[in-house]
C-alpha cells in the first residue's frame, strides 16, 4: 500500500518509519506522540477533517438505512464522530488506545478492545450496525492481522459493518473478508 509523500515526511520527522504499523503506531508507546499530536489538529480545526471522511450527516444516512438498536464505532478515539451521533443513535465506540479513551467527551459510552488481538470484551453485547474510519489501513499489510480483525468484529454485528476507508485498503479487505455485511465506502487521500 502507498502512503502519501507528506504522511511519509511527518512520519519521518517524528522518528518513525514511513510503513503504517498498527501496533506500533496505536498501542506502542513509540506512537504516541504522532498519535496526540493529530488530535490535537483536528481538535483545533473544530469539525475539520484531515482526509475526505464522511460528514456526520453522511454517516447518520449511511447508519439510518439499517434502523438500528445499538451501533459500535471501532476506533472511536476521543468521540468526536460518536458526539455527533448521540442524539440519532445508540451508539458506544471502543478503541485500542487507551490515552484516547481517556480524553472522550462526557457521557459517550466507550469500552478498550484491540480487535486485532482479541474478541469483544463485551461478549453479551451485539450491535445493529458496526462502523470505522481509517482503522484497516493500519493492519491491511499483515493479512493474518486484517483476517483476524474480521473473525473478532463480524460476530458482533447482525446488520452491517460500514467501513470508510482508501480504496487500496478496501480492495485488500475484499480479498481477505467478502461477508455480506460488509459495506465498503471510499475516502480520498488529501494533504493534512
Amino acid at each position: 500500500m502507498k502512503i502519501s509523500e507528506i504522511t511519509k515526511k511527518v512520519l519521518r520527522k517524528l522518528g518513525l518509519e514511513p510503513e503504517r504499523d498498527y501496533y506500533r503506531d496505536w498501542v506502542s508507546e513509540k506512537g504516541r506522540q504522532y498519535r496526540m499530536d493529530v488530535y490535537e489538529r483536528q481538535k483545533e480545526r473544530g469539525a475539520a477533517e484531515l482526509v475526505s471522511n464522511p460528514t456526520i450527516d453522511e454517516i447518520k444516512a449511511d447508519i439510518g438505512k439499517y434502523s438500528p438498536e445499538g451501533v459500535l464505532e471501532i476506533g472511536c478515539g476521543w468521540g468526536r464522530i460518536m458526539n455527533g451521533l448521540r442524539d440519532e443513535f445508540k451508539v458506544e465506540g471502543c478503541d485500542c488506545s487507551k490515552d484516547m479513551l481517556d480524553r472522550v467527551y462526557p457521557g459517550l459510552k466507550t469500552f478498550y478492545w484491540d480487535v486485532v488481538a482479541e474478541a469483544c470484551p463485551e461478549k453479551a453485547k451485539k450491535w445493529d450496525v458496526l462502523f470505522c474510519r481509517g482503522v484497516f489501513q493500519y493492519v491491511v499489510e499483515n493479512k493474518k492481522r486484517l483476517q483476524k480483525a474480521f473473525d473478532n468484529t463480524l460476530p458482533v454485528t447482525g446488520k452491517a459493518f460500514i467501513i470508510y476507508e482508501w480504496p487500496e485498503v478496501l480492495d485488500e479487505i475484499r480479498k481477505v473478508c467478502e461477508d455480506g455485511r460488509l459495506v465498503l465506502k471510499p475516502i480520498k487521500h488529501l494533504r493534512e
